[in-house]
Order: C-alpha cells, then structure tokens, then sequence
C-alpha cells in the first residue's frame, strides 16, 4: 500500500519528467567579419563568434544540436566548420555553405545558425560580431525572452551600429 510519502514523491518525479521535457529546439543566428582569407583568420574569426554565443547564451557544445556556417564567395582558404570543430565543437554536426554572391553585401564573412536544446523561458541572444552587426542591427545584441544580457565585452575594435538602416551599403542578411 502506497503511502502519502510514496504518491508525493510519484508526482514530484512525474513532474520533473515534464519539465526536463519542457525543452525544445531553437535557432541562434551569428556572424563575424574576417579580416582576409588565410587560416589564421578564419580560425580567429570562427573561434571568437562560437565564444561569444556561447557566453552571451551560456551554452555548452552539449547544448548545441548543430550548426549551420555560410561564408561569402570571397572565404576560399578553408571550411569555417573546420575551425568550429578545433575551438572545441568537435562532436557537433556542422555544414558549411557559401553565402550568396549579392553585389554589395559585406565580404569576408561567416555567418551562422546554430541549433540549441533549451528551456523555452531561457534568453537568447543572437551575435553580430565587428562589421557584421550591420547585417541586422535590429537583432544584434537584443536578448529574446529574458532579461538584459550582462555581457558587457564586444568584438575588438568595432561597434555595433544602432541604426535600422545597414551602413557602408551592406544589405542586411535574411
């Protein structure tokens, strides 16, 4: 005969069953800009925007389903997978792309969608690193259901352009 104890402790356990099920998949966009074609940076490249997703969204590789790299026709010199792969996501599924050639777009860039494992209540915020945040200003640095990101380090060197408008005539991204 089952105790009061023992029913409790069956709907605890029936109940954290359906809050771990409670997470699903969602999408994390990125992009950075490189500063040429070569190895080295890409690699630095590919290397700061998979720290900065992961800090800004507090993700581990375990959380990471799989990602999704593009880089414009002008990244010959090696898959941005490949880095993504030495800077730790090695047990990930990755794909690579090339980004498609639109005149007067940003070059010498990778972009990223990332498909992650989380609660539906856990914020996320998309990274558009150095040149790149012109892409979509309009989602760089915004959290998406949560509360202000207290990240307060960004790209070297660059700043995040506020306006909607991109500048410097870069289309935005889709």
């Amino acid at each position: 005969m089952a105790t009061f104890m023992d029913a409790w402790l069956e709907r605890r356990r029936a109940a954290e069953k359906r809050r771990a099920a409670a997470a699903r998949i969602r999408g994390i966009r990125g992009a950075i800009d490189v500063e040429s074609d070569c190895e080295d940076a890409v690699r630095a490249s590919v290397s700061t925007l998979i720290a900065a997703l992961e800090r800004r969204n507090a993700l581990t590789a375990e959380h990471v389903i799989s990602a999704v790299f593009t880089a414009t026709p002008d990244i010959t010199c090696m898959f941005p997978a490949l880095a993504a792969r030495d800077a730790g996501w090695g047990d990930v599924p990755l794909l690579c792309a090339t980004e498609i050639a639109v005149p007067g777009s940003l070059r010498l860039c990778i972009r990223v969608l990332v498909h992650v494992e989380l609660p539906p209540e856990r914020a996320i915020e998309h990274v558009y690193l150095g040149r790149a945040a012109a892409l979509r200003p309009d989602l760089s640095g915004q959290l998406i259901r949560g509360h202000e990101s207290s990240d307060s380090e960004r790209y070297s060197g660059h700043h995040r352009h506020p306006s909607p408008v991109p500048r410097h005539g870069h289309r935005r991204s889709p």
